[in-house]
């Protein structure tokens, strides 16, 4: 059970629905069936992707997560300790052969391909050599994709994954924002360990001004008209021009507290709406 218990903390719970809303606003959009094999699916991708993202990052960020102070919560995880981390990478591997053999079940060519570049872009972001998460714009870029693949998992019931429209890039792209917050909240213990993050390269600020020019960019061009969806970008854009101007790491943690909670109102009540309507 104690064992059991890691995986569940790992996973930051309270990231689960926000996977489960991404992977069914990919079934709305589309139009898709509510079918036991969609609703099986959304289950196990909201529990085991965590597991993968976050479990190889905890494995590989061991040192600099050891000084960061705000790895103490369900939100943010915990240090992991060596002596858990070839469990930990046995889980992972478990949990993307689980969610490779679900998807192939599915005999959905678009659903295998959207799971490929899922359980790809969980392991490349943390694990040497690839390690996305030290190649600064990749880092938040390859966020914003890993996104847009969980919607393209749920789309892919509905219509052809490449029949997505133009406006689901768009608001997919604004998770490469919200990455770039949080590596502005881990900009200390990342330099201190030698970490090299978007923050870390570009500096807090000028990483702020970068991912509001994102969010104002999306704001502006992409055609979104959902009112739950453009709160949360309006949010998102007063965040980045309040770090643009006061750097402060600690503020950081907060909005970005904020942020998520704002987030998963403004998706649920767009699922709901598309649903509904």
């Amino acid at each position: 059970m104690s064992r059991l218990w890691l995986l569940v903390r790992i996973s930051r719970p309270l990231s689960w629905p926000l996977v489960a809303l991404l992977f069914g606003l990919g079934l709305a959009i589309s139009g898709a069936a509510i079918t036991a094999t969609a609703i099986l699916q959304l289950l196990l991708v909201a529990i085991l992707l965590p597991l993968i993202v976050f479990g190889i990052n905890d494995v590989y960020d061991c040192r600099a997560d050891a000084i960061n102070k705000r790895k103490q919560s369900a939100i943010h995880g915990f240090a992991l300790e060596e002596v858990h981390h070839r469990f930990v990478s046995s889980a992972a591997l478990a949990s993307t052969i689980g969610l490779a053999i679900f998807s192939a079940f599915t005999r959905n060519p678009g659903n295998m391909v959207a799971t490929a570049i899922v359980v790809s872009l969980g392991w490349a972001y943390s694990e040497p050599p690839i390690r996305l998460k030290e190649k600064p714009v990749l880092d938040s870029l390859s966020n914003g994709a890993l996104v847009l693949s969980v919607i393209l998992m749920g789309y892919s019931y509905g219509a052809p994954v490449t029949a997505v429209p133009a406006t689901v890039y768009f608001a997919a792209f604004c998770a490469s924002a919200i990455h770039a917050l949080g590596a502005i909240m881990d900009y200390s213990p990342d330099k201190k360990a030698g970490v090299t993050t978007i923050a870390t390269f570009f500096g807090k600020r000028l990483t702020a001004a970068l991912a509001l020019a994102l969010v104002l960019a999306i704001i502006l061009f992409s055609g979104i008209k959902s009112p739950s969806l453009r709160m949360f970008f309006w949010y998102a854009a007063v965040a980045f021009g309040i770090l643009a101007v006061k750097d402060d790491e600690r503020l950081a943690k907060r909005l970005f507290g904020l942020g998520f909670l704002i987030a998963l109102t403004s998706i649920a009540i767009f699922v709901y709406q598309q649903f509904f309507k």
